[in-house]
């Protein structure tokens, strides 16, 4: 096979994007065109322990199409060290008639303004992205699973977040999240008052 000139390689990688295969141009297999990029300095990213009992996450991004096409986004996962967080578990939206509409809020936690929130756009099968266009926000995942206990409070761990287009391309970028277990701590507390309370005498 001939060795192919710089203008015929070029040609090559331009007819990929094309056709829906991209690749970057300098030949890095992952796949190119949607970029997840990290917000600098200080972010809401945390991953938690719910009230009610499960998994809270927020991951803080903005998303740039890169591409001179639209893309379509198909889904969105969320791997932690001990699970996935898919899809079904983005938080869902207030309805009209709550209190909270306008926000979108963890169970006895904390509130976040509806405009800032990306979870409508990924609760969407088939949600568009056009050429230089971008979003910025924050994607809220819950999951029925606790935080193993292995994990201690402010330790940081590592997740890595999923994102699926129309063509079968995933992209993906790892963020580091910050362990709050301040409702595992109350939930504790509030054990052992009860207990104590419920064995106390009637002399």
């Amino acid at each position: 096979m001939s060795k192919l000139t710089h203008e015929q390689h070029e040609g090559l990688l331009r007819r990929l994007n094309e056709l829906g295969c991209p690749v970057e141009p300098n030949h890095d297999p992952k796949p190119y065109g949607l970029e997840i990029e990290k917000i600098p300095g200080l972010t809401l990213n945390k991953i938690f322990d719910l009230e009610s009992g499960g998994t809270g996450c927020v991951i803080e991004f903005l998303l740039r199409n890169l591409l001179t096409r639209p893309i379509f986004i198909r889904g969105v996962a969320v791997d932690v060290p001990w699970a996935r967080f898919s899809r079904r578990s983005l938080l869902p939206a207030p309805h009209k008639t709550s209190p909270i509409y306008g926000n979108y809020q963890f169970a006895g936690g904390d509130y976040f303004d509806a405009e800032y929130v990306l979870n409508r756009f990924f609760a969407c099968s088939r949600s568009r992205l056009d050429p230089g266009d971008e979003l910025q926000g924050v994607l809220l995942v819950t999951d029925e699973m606790p935080i193993p206990d292995k994990y201690s409070h402010l330790e940081g761990i590592g997740v890595l977040l999923s994102i699926f287009d129309s063509r079968g391309n995933t992209f993906s970028e790892r963020f580091g999240l910050r362990v709050d277990r301040s409702a595992l701590r109350r939930r504790e507390r509030q054990q052992a008052e009860t207990f104590v309370a419920g064995g106390k005498s009637c002399d």
